[in-house]
C-alpha cells in the first residue's frame, strides 16, 4: 500500500505568510493557520466578515481537493 501524505491547506498557509513577508510586512511567527488565512483575505475583501467567509471556503475546498486526490490515488493504486 502506498504511503501519500499531501496538506494543501499547510501549503496554502504556507504561500500567504511567504506573500507577507515577500511584501515587506511579514506575520508574526506564532500567528495560527486561520489567522494567518484571515489575514490573506483582509487584504481584498470588502469586510472581515467577507474575510472569514472566504477564509473558511478556501480550506474547505483546499480539503476537499485533498481528499479527492487521496481517493483517486488509492483507488488507482488497487487496481
Amino acid at each position: 500500500m502506498m504511503d501519500i501524505q499531501i496538506d494543501l491547506y499547510r501549503d496554502w498557509i504556507n504561500t500567504a505568510k511567504e506573500v507577507f513577508r515577500g511584501s515587506g510586512h511579514p506575520l508574526p511567527d506564532s500567528i495560527s493557520d486561520s489567522e494567518a488565512s484571515l489575514a490573506y483575505y483582509l487584504q481584498s475583501a470588502p469586510s472581515e466578515e467577507e474575510a472569514y467567509m472566504q477564509s473558511e471556503a478556501n480550506k474547505e475546498k483546499l480539503l476537499e481537493l485533498k481528499n479527492i486526490i487521496l481517493t483517486n490515488l488509492y483507488q488507482k493504486a488497487c487496481t
